[in-house]
């Protein structure tokens, strides 16, 4: 299988850092980062030409591996290796081994329900996976017309794994492992932070079962949202500026460079995170290490330019901002759908701060979750701010107005909160500060840093009832100042069992998960056909008719095909239906009425094909088609268009014939 040449490449590159004496964990974290501005560089090369395809990123991962394989072998350890693992293991008691057993449990079902489910969160269905299907038909990055304009603006890091593991496997069968592989490499930065804080290794377990018990970062790691890898990139940068406090050298400030580049290239609210994490880290160090930053911030900033370069030409090109459009498309007016808060004051940012507190307090209790609702709305309300502020909360795609309220969600990816790790990171800061003189300044500053973390981002960013995923960087970061602080004041006992709470929890939710479920009478993914779980999150009513509609259109022999999803914007599922059988036709978005209309690739052929999504009841989409083909196929709600007319300006008799005679037609 060819995705085996990118596991190889990563190892090789990993087993050459642990010869260079360093250890297992860091020696994974290390090379991530030369693989990962590999994959970068390579997509944004091969765009160029219009060459990114499947041949093409195999020989450049054949080159890689080769290359590495040579580096490997030049590298040699200053001394013997000694099994650290081992006699580190041997300092744990058993309890906290049990634990770390059970830790690897919930880790390894997460990995299994990924590999096991297909893409399926609404917004993967509508901006993360339809834009990797674009990608591929387009042989490359660059702007394409589309109807969801943050498929072109929004940092795609992650998309851009899924697109080399989908190009690689010929399918979207490992496109969930990217979410996967940044929550297992979160967990080990977060132990490495520990480690640099000077906790030991009870403190250091306590930080990875922390932080791999987060709800929603272990129910995110089985999709393809962006949450884990934005969370892993943080955290590995907060590890890398805590090392500068020890060592300062050039391959561990081009480490930094690249892991702050990487974040804010895999999710816009690193922007907002990184800032206050990054300062208190340097208040951390001496002025040797801070004056040797400072020469070599230039460093960090072009580092910064050559990965996210491209993206902020194109996000430039089609929207005047190198942060592409700050609003999302949809319906209503474009001022509720700003990302950013509109007329930010002290008290409108303190009322944000209150809401997103809020997300991480929802209990089972309807009763009670209405109640503290009605709580955080009198703060909010003192504070002279309205609770349901429009400049403050987005607006759904739809238009709707999202009110201010809580509700509790415990197997939802996209709602649910992080009760037990918010207690103990507020219980971790009230420790830390009463028991202030048993910690080095660095446990100090690292929670004010989290604590800016969190201010920021609800001042800078609009609430949304989702912000729960939003803030996952913060608690895995969080993790390890938690544990850090609980493993040096608290009794073992104490210790264990605030980490056995979250385990006991997280154990039977990795198995739950609410739309990819392992275990699950009528809907576990090991007993449901694939093709049906694409709709386990919205539109279930319309799975029938989604595989009848890719079924017709595989059939017509049509190796160009266009999607219109003007009216029902659902679109992935019918991009993977229509490619099940691994054609790898061509995919493309149709009928683009705004400006990204513009920049139609000249490598897409003229669709020989339309599926039109949520067009059965609409007159103004069959006349739009039927002037350029000759058939038309209903499938309850969605239309197949087939057989392009001689000249596409001319109706063909045939469509309306096909029109009148189907009596199943809506």
């Amino acid at each position: 299988m060819a995705t085996i040449l990118l596991i190889l490449s990563f190892a090789i590159v990993a087993n050459g850092f642990f010869r260079r004496d360093l250890g297992l964990r860091e020696a994974l974290i290390y090379a991530t980062i030369p693989s990962s501005l590999f994959l970068v560089f390579t997509t944004e090369g091969l765009t160029v030409f219009h060459g990114l395809t499947k041949a093409a990123i195999g020989i450049c991962w054949t080159l890689f591996a080769l290359g590495a394989f040579v580096w490997m072998t030049s590298q040699h350890r200053a001394q013997p290796a000694t099994d650290g693992f081992r006699i580190a293991w041997r300092e744990l008691g058993r309890g906290d081994r049990w634990m770390l057993y059970l830790t690897g449990l919930v880790v390894i079902l997460v990995g299994l329900t990924a590999l096991l489910s297909p893409p399926n969160t609404w917004d993967a269905m509508e901006y993360h996976m339809p834009r990797v299907v674009e990608w591929i038909t387009n042989r490359g990055v660059q702007l394409y017309p589309t109807i969801d304009r943050t498929q072109l603006s929004m940092p795609p890091f992650n998309e851009y794994v899924i697109l080399h593991l989908q190009l690689m496997a010929g399918s979207d069968r490992f496109a969930n492992m990217a979410q996967w592989l940044a929550y297992a490499g979160y967990i080990l930065a977060v132990s490495l932070i520990v480690r640099e804080l000077g906790g030991g290794i009870r403190a250091q377990a306590l930080a990875a079962i922390f932080s791999a018990t987060i709800p929603t970062g272990l129910l995110g790691a089985s999709g393809t949202k962006n949450d884990c890898m934005v969370a892993y990139w943080i955290a590995t940068s907060v590890f890398l500026l805590l090392k500068w406090k020890q060592r300062q050298n050039w391959i561990l400030i081009l480490a930094i460079a690249s892991a702050l580049s990487l974040a804010v290239f895999s999710k816009g609210t690193a922007y907002t995170f990184l800032p206050p994490l990054v300062l208190v880290c340097f208040f951390m160090w001496n002025w040797k290490a801070q004056k040797a930053f400072l020469w070599r911030i230039p460093i960090v900033a072009l580092m910064c330019l050559v990965v996210s370069g491209p993206l902020w030409a194109r996000n430039h090109a089609f929207s005047g901002s190198i942060l592409g459009l700050p609003y999302c498309d949809g319906a209503g007016p474009v001022e509720g759908r700003m990302f950013g808060n509109g007329h930010i004051t002290p008290a409108r940012s303190m009322a944000n701060v209150l809401r997103n507190i809020a997300l991480n307090l929802t209990v089972p209790s309807e009763r009670v979750n209405g109640m503290t609702t009605q709580a955080f709305s009198a703060a909010i309300r003192a504070l002279g701010v309205d609770p349901n502020d429009e400049y403050q909360l987005l607006r759904g795609q739809s238009g709707r107005s999202i009110q201010f309220g809580l509700e509790w969600r415990l197997t939802s990816e996209i709602q649910d909160g992080n009760q037990i790790q918010f207690l103990l990171l507020i219980a971790a800061g009230v420790l830390c500060v009463w028991k202030r003189r048993s910690f080095d300044k660095s446990v100090f500053l690292l929670g004010i840093g989290i604590v800016g973390s969190f201010v920021l981002f609800a001042t800078l960013l609009r609430w949304q009832p989702y912000d729960g995923r939003y803030q996952l960087p913060v608690f895995v970061v969080g993790a390890a100042f938690t544990a850090t602080v609980l493993a040096r004041v608290l009794p073992v006992w104490t210790t264990q069992a605030a980490a056995a709470l979250p385990l006991l929890i997280a154990l039977p939710v990795s198995v739950r998960n609410g739309i990819r479920p392992l275990v699950d009478r009528t809907a576990s993914i090991v007993t449901t056909p694939r093709e049906q779980i694409y709709f386990y999150d919205f539109h279930r009513q319309y799975t029938d008719s989604f595989i009848q509609a890719a079924k017709a259109a595989r059939q017509n022999d049509c190796r160009s095909i266009g999607i219109d999803a003007n009216l029902l914007h659902y679109e992935y599922p019918m991009m993977a239906l229509v490619n099940e059988d691994g054609g790898q036709r061509q995919l493309s978005y149709v009928s683009v009425n705004n400006p990204t209309a513009a920049y139609k690739q000249t490598t897409v052929a003229e669709p020989c094909t339309v599926i039109c999504l949520g067009c059965a009841q609409s007159q103004q989409k069959r006349e739009e088609y039927q002037a350029q083909f000759q058939n038309v196929e209903p499938f309850g709600d969605i239309l197949v268009f087939s057989d392009r007319t001689a000249s596409s300006g001319t109706r063909h008799s045939a469509a309306s014939e096909t029109l009148k005679t189907r009596p199943d037609e809506p």
